[in-house]
């Protein structure tokens, strides 16, 4: 936040920034001159043991099998406005379960699922839908490093992530990243 009242990038930082085709909204810290306050987070890995920390390849995966399925005719494999069905659908095809809450107070429904394959490892991609706008929410088994608590934005499309005791969950969408947050608060509080 505040990155809009900062110089844009010049020099080396525009170049780099170019080439690993990063974001608007992100910013090289050892080239940044900030002129006033900012608020950050880290995007990229530490060379010191820390918080895991997003990459631009991990925005780049779950965008990409977002988009990859908003642009076939169906989002889903299995249709279904019934949250009890849909969870049974998806532990009858990766073997482990998954909670398909309902958020129709938010004004989101449940639309169905699909078995994607994220980071190495399928997943459960659980699609909700609300007027013209989809959201993806890929969940599967928490193992290592989930990048706990990352977000990031890439093409228009806005990524966070969280997890409980068992499981990482990343949504996705074009959504405004505000409503997104909202959309993910809401399904943890479900």
């Amino acid at each position: 936040e505040g990155l809009d009242k900062q110089p844009p990038a010049r020099g080396a930082e525009a170049i780099t920034h170019e080439s690993i085709e990063a974001p608007p909204n992100i910013r090289l810290a050892c080239q940044i001159k900030p002129t006033t306050s900012l608020k950050i987070a880290l995007v990229s890995h530490h060379a010191t043991p820390g918080p895991p920390q997003a990459d631009f390849s991990e925005i780049r995966e779950i965008v990409a099998a977002h988009v990859r399925a908003t642009l076939n005719e169906s989002p889903v494999e299995f249709a279904s406005a019934d949250p009890q069905a849909v969870a049974q659908w998806v532990k009858g095809r990766l073997h482990w379960a998954v909670p398909v809450p309902e958020i129709r107070p938010d004004g989101y429904s449940v639309e169905g699922a699909r078995v994607d394959y994220l980071f190495d490892r399928p997943a459960a991609a659980l699609v909700y839908g609300k007027q013209d706008k989809t959201v993806t929410v890929f969940v599967h088994p928490v193992l290592g490093a989930n990048f706990v608590g990352m977000r990031g934005q890439r093409n228009s499309y806005h990524v966070l992530s969280w997890t409980d005791a068992k499981l990482a969950y990343f949504a996705i969408s074009d959504l405004p990243a505000r409503e997104l947050d909202r959309f993910g608060a809401a399904l943890q509080m479900a």
